[in-house]
């Protein structure tokens, strides 16, 4: 009896003293140093060729279907510089949201070991089930979970970090120094803005990402509204380099943002970008950033890179580059696992319920802001293109760049079958392995019979 109170007290004594993981606070900031594009060679990469992979949310479903294209890409050869390659090697960003930052994380930390590590270990494996069972059936995590400072998100980073992620953090990332650059994107709740895990992000919140799990910023990412509860990162208070009161400016700030903010158009979106980053270098009533599911703010991982081919401002800006004549093609495949839309709720006389509605609220507001944001993206590459060409028609010295935007989606199928099959699957962390690997085959069904991609293969030969 009294070994039991014994054994009773201890596992109470731990669940009290239960707490997620803090990120910690920069001694000093370094611009130079941390997880930055900037910093990741390309010795294996070639600059002239820029390649953009964006993925999108959708739980296991995204996950399989950007790792079928990522199957597609590792068996596609090109050539460089009169020298044969996979595509996949020359890959240098991938910007992803929920289920697809599974996959794009993975392959940020081991390569090649995603082609014959990852279905087991995520693809295949019922997480959603692993998850329950940790909440209803471990009674240690019940006690954990009383805990103020632990919550559904810190149990489903951990299980993340143990089973799949191998308790890597982001100083591995950096120690690598190779590209792809991964963009793990969440949704900050505060001010409903996308959230990135890089350093530059990091340096707003006076923070260092080295140190910081990598299965932290997946589970931040893919924490789907009510299901999982939000991340917490720690906001620390940001320290006055220069100017007064009236002029104020803070260690982390970029140079464009004093006239940003200063720009009397305020529906311009170089200002409430600068709004965005004084949120947290700027407000005392923001100690804590609460992250939730990245399709909140973009479902499909586009923002990130428009902003970077739009804008000199981004920390890795595509316009920089192709001004400075550094990149000849760029390539962007947005890799969007939307399904159908196959709600029923107008069949019926009676008010839906409150879980059909809920999962309306959450999803179609998703779907239709990732369709504006494809739209957008493909309209950049069209303006471009006309740019360029009405340059060179008038006699103007213009470097000339070849764009190829292409969009694999489920409605890109050319199997009907298949395509039927995989716009039906539900977004969850629990998928059959035959579903899994009808998402495979449907990835690599739309990307090879993408015109766009048949045209850059044949232009790359």
């Amino acid at each position: 009896m009294l070994r039991r109170l014994s054994l009773l007290v201890i596992v109470l004594s731990l669940g009290a003293c239960a707490h997620y993981p803090v990120n910690e606070k920069l001694s000093e900031l370094d611009p130079d140093g941390g997880y930055r594009f900037k910093n990741l060679n390309n010795e294996d990469n070639t600059d002239s060729l820029f390649v953009i992979l964006t993925f999108s949310g959708g739980g296991t479903r995204a996950a399989a279907f950007s790792y079928g294209v990522m199957e597609q890409l590792k068996a596609t050869t090109i050539m460089v510089n009169g020298q044969p390659k996979r595509l996949l090697d020359e890959v240098d960003v991938i910007s992803s949201v929920s289920g697809g930052s599974f996959t794009a994380a993975y392959f940020g930390l081991f390569g090649d070991a995603l082609f014959t590590e990852f279905e087991d270990e995520f693809l295949y494996r019922n997480v959603q089930g692993a998850l329950i069972r940790r909440v209803l059936l471990n009674p240690f995590n019940w006690f954990r979970l009383a805990s103020p400072s632990y919550d559904r998100i810190d149990l489903a980073a951990d299980y993340y970090d143990k089973t799949i992620y191998q308790k890597q953090r982001y100083s591995q990332l950096i120690e690598s120094r190779r590209r792809p650059f991964v963009i793990l994107n969440a949704t900050d709740i505060g001010t409903g803005a996308r959230f990135e895990f890089t350093q530059n992000q990091f340096d707003w919140l006076y923070s260092d990402l080295s140190n910081y799990s990598v299965a932290r910023a997946v589970a931040a990412s893919s924490a789907f509204p009510v299901l999982l509860s939000p991340m917490r990162v720690h906001n620390y208070e940001n320290p006055l380099t220069n100017g007064g009161e009236h002029d104020p400016k803070f260690k982390g700030e970029p140079k464009w943002l004093k006239p940003a903010l200063k720009d009397a158009d305020r529906v311009d979106t170089r200002y409430y970008r600068a709004r965005e980053i004084t949120s947290y270098t700027r407000d005392p009533d923001r100690p804590y950033i609460h992250l939730m599911d990245g399709g909140l703010a973009d479902n499909i991982g586009l923002r990130g890179p428009l902003w970077a081919m739009r804008s000199t401002d981004s920390p890795w800006s595509v316009v920089n580059r192709m001004n400075n004549e550094e990149i000849d093609t760029l390539l962007v495949i947005s890799v969007d696992a939307k399904t159908a839309n196959d709600s029923n709720i107008n069949e019926k006389k009676n008010a839906p319920g409150l879980l059909k509605v809920f999962g309306v609220v959450a999803t179609t507001p998703m779907a239709n802001y990732s369709s504006d944001t494809v739209h957008d993206f493909h309209a950049a590459f069209d303006q471009w293109k006309k740019d360029q060409r009405e340059l060179e028609a008038i006699g103007e010295d213009v470097h000339m760049v070849d764009y190829y935007d292409v969009h694999v989606g489920f409605e890109e199928v050319t199997d009907p079958e298949l395509r039927d099959r995989v716009s039906t699957l539900p977004t969850s962390f629990k998928l059959k392995r035959g579903e899994v690997d009808a998402l495979r085959e449907a990835a690599n069904d739309a990307l090879t019979n993408s015109a766009t991609f048949k045209e850059f293969v044949e232009a790359m030969q």
